[in-house]
């Protein structure tokens, strides 16, 4: 739609003669840079990158010049970023849950909430792709992670961190976890606090289960935060559930 507004604006301007040549030329080369498929891929609810600000600050700056090049004020919505998307593959917890970490059982994660990464990714990456499913929810004290990976242990070696994000704090917290491949107890360190026995972290022969203190997150009864988390290999950020949103949950 902004695209759109854009170029009609950009034609009037053409078939109204206002523009030297040089100016009708700039503000063309601005629109076709605008009007590239590779916007609207990384637009899309199928990928995501941590490039994504970047991605949508310079779009809207290619159509920011259009307006400025015909010696005209950009609208004022060019100034704000595009909005993101809810996850299609998002479905919430069902009620408190409180898993045992390592049990094989489904049943200890029913009532958890699931993320399917496939679902917004496509067929396209369902290859490549390292986590099938992501499992979530919170109970009395403690928030509950489940990544089922696609192949069985051992694993490439990886790591994971997770990011909590709250209601006006700019900067996510961050919990990375030490490099995981075989099933075992896993290290990971909390920001500005030291983990107790209840705060603990088992790789599985499909996966890695987390079970982490609200408490020693800095998290009071009730708090509403967000968390995304990140696959990491040779020191590259693979994946991200989601890849763009954060999921919303509450202490």
């Amino acid at each position: 739609d902004l695209l759109g507004a854009a170029r009609a604006f950009l034609q009037e301007q053409i078939d109204a003669k206002r523009l030297p040549k040089a100016r009708q030329e700039a503000a063309l080369r601005e629109a076709y840079a605008a009007e590239g498929s590779d916007w609207f891929w990384w637009y899309g609810p199928d990928f995501s990158t941590e490039n994504d600000a970047l991605f949508d600050n310079l779009f809207r700056q290619h159509l920011k010049n259009i307006y400025l090049l015909c010696n005209a004020a950009p609208p004022a919505e060019l100034d704000l970023p595009i909005p993101g998307y809810a996850p299609r593959a998002l479905h919430p917890p069902n009620r408190l849950i409180a898993p045992r970490l390592g049990d094989a059982s489904d049943g200890e994660w029913e009532d958890a909430g699931v993320y399917l990464p496939a679902a917004e990714q496509g067929t396209m990456h369902e290859g490549g792709r390292l986590a099938r499913k992501l499992r979530f929810g919170c109970g009395k004290r403690f928030l509950y992670l489940r990544l089922d990976l696609a192949q069985s242990a051992p694993f490439p070696p990886f790591s994971l961190r997770l990011q909590l994000t709250r209601p006006g704090v700019a900067k996510p917290q961050e919990i990375n976890t030490a490099l995981l491949c075989k099933p075992g107890p896993g290290a990971f360190t909390l920001p500005a606090a030291k983990p107790t026995q209840h705060t603990t972290l088992a790789v599985t022969a499909t996966g890695v289960e987390w079970k982490l203190d609200l408490r020693e997150l800095g998290l009071p009864p009730g708090a509403p935060f967000g968390i995304q988390l990140a696959l990491w290999r040779d020191g590259i950020e693979w994946e991200r559930y989601p890849g763009r949103n954060a999921i919303p949950l509450c202490a």
